[in-house]
């Protein structure tokens, strides 16, 4: 429930996800996804794009060699190794602020 669709499509390359805002219902998203599952050329078209593309860092963040790490992770350990303790969390991520609505609830 991300995102929408034009954010994915800058970073991302071209046909290499499927979007939750292509589909009016959970249900039609569930039998889209079981079809594909089935159906192995169109599984794999979804994967075309790793004959043109490399992931060298999804993130890039301080330029580690770390790959598929969290971001937050990534940041609150650069610095310090040390035990890090946030009480409020809220502080540093607020979902109300920075995650985008569920796109079916606006329906």
């Amino acid at each position: 429930m991300g995102a929408p669709a034009p954010y994915y499509k800058k970073l991302l390359p071209p046909d290499s996800f499927i979007h939750i805002n292509d589909f009016p219902s959970p249900a039609e998203l569930a039998i889209y996804l079981k079809s594909v599952a089935a159906d192995e050329g169109r599984y794999m078209s979804y994967h075309t794009w790793r004959f043109k593309y490399k992931v060298l860092n999804e993130h890039g963040y301080f330029k580690t060699d770390i790959f598929h790490y969290c971001r937050i992770c990534e940041a609150l350990n650069y610095n310090s190794k040390s035990t890090k303790v946030y009480d409020n969390m809220e502080t540093f991520w607020n979902a109300k602020s920075q995650c985008y609505p569920p796109f079916w609830s606006k329906r």
